[in-house]
């Protein structure tokens, strides 16, 4: 997974072979174990509402094999956020933390605790909580260099600058990026070259940062690694706006649009109807009103107020 990448096809079948194994020979920590790392896979193939299933059937295994609890919470966490349920994602994200023992390794390779916290950030900023989010990320990462685990290290950077992005600190991003570009070249990691790539495209901008940005999706992309997608788009979206093409703004937005539609990823999904509205001033505010709707379905905080004062300028005009 670490060299490969979650989304390697050849992952997967090894997983959904031990979850059939599992499950023939009655073995429910096996196939518990399956089921974490299927989520995990899953997931950042793009597959969100499949992921939250085997999420939900490890937690369920989890019951008779505690010792694997605190893995199946963070599975029932990560998935949940992307479809929305941000509530229930941060409840699982706590607990994750709270049963995980300092060597408490997910099958993917990075250790439970470390993972969770650096996730939960993102939650928490969703939430309205951003010193919360910027609390989570710093000790995740902290977590990571104490233990000297390299690939949770690198994990804990890619999450972490993510989280800079939301809270608009871009000389905390730039200083993740380039050690997790470091990590990812020193031990042939993948995976997250490709969201250093993006966040790095976005926080440099201009031509030069669109066209890294955009091949850093396609990095993904040609790996079949569509998680996060709506969210990559997005960053692509701004960097257009900033150069002032509001057509290829909004083009990048209506595929961001799409994705989440077909793949269930619905986390940013409020954020990008809300700018797609502001590039539609005349016919915008059904959409606003849409974005207003879901963030606040949603729980999301942050998203809503942003709506809310966009909806605020509108009125005013």
């Amino acid at each position: 997974n670490a060299w490969r990448g979650y989304a390697w096809p050849e992952l997967e079948t090894y997983e959904r072979r031990a979850a059939t194994l599992g499950e023939r020979l009655r073995l429910p920590e096996a196939r518990c174990a399956a089921s974490i790392a299927l989520f995990a896979t899953t997931y950042v193939q793009g597959h969100t509402t499949e992921s939250h299933e085997w999420a939900r059937q490890a937690l369920t295994l989890s019951e008779q094999h505690p010792v694997l609890a605190a893995q199946a919470h963070l599975a029932v966490a990560g998935s949940g956020l992307s479809l929305g349920l941000l509530p229930l994602a941060d409840v699982h994200f706590r607990l994750a933390c709270d049963l995980a023992g300092e060597s408490d390794s997910m099958p993917i390779g990075t250790r439970t605790e470390v993972h969770a916290r650096a996730w939960q950030a993102h939650a928490r900023w969703l939430l309205g909580d951003p010193a919360g989010a910027l609390t989570a990320s710093t000790r995740a990462v902290d977590h990571a260099r104490r233990i000297e685990h390299p690939y949770s290290l690198t994990m804990a950077l890619s999450y972490a600058a993510l989280t800079s992005q939301l809270l608009n600190d871009v000389p905390a991003l730039l200083r993740m990026t380039a050690e997790l570009t470091e990590l990812c070249g020193r031990y042939s990691f993948g995976y997250y070259q490709g969201w250093a790539t993006i966040l790095t495209g976005w926080a440099e901008g201009g031509a030069a940062g669109l066209r890294a940005a955009r091949g850093g999706i396609e990095a993904l992309e040609q790996e079949g690694s569509l998680a996060r997608m709506t969210y990559w788009l997005w960053l692509v979206a701004d960097l257009h706006r900033r150069e002032g093409d509001a057509p290829a703004a909004a083009a990048a937005l209506d595929a961001a649009i799409a994705f989440a539609t077909e793949h269930d990823d619905r986390w940013w999904l409020p954020e990008i109807l809300r700018v797609r509205a502001a590039l539609d001033p005349l016919g915008g505010s059904r959409r606003l009103e849409q974005a207003a709707v879901l963030a606040r379905s949603q729980s999301s905080k942050t998203l809503l107020d942003r709506c809310r004062a966009d909806i605020g300028a509108r009125t005013k005009i």
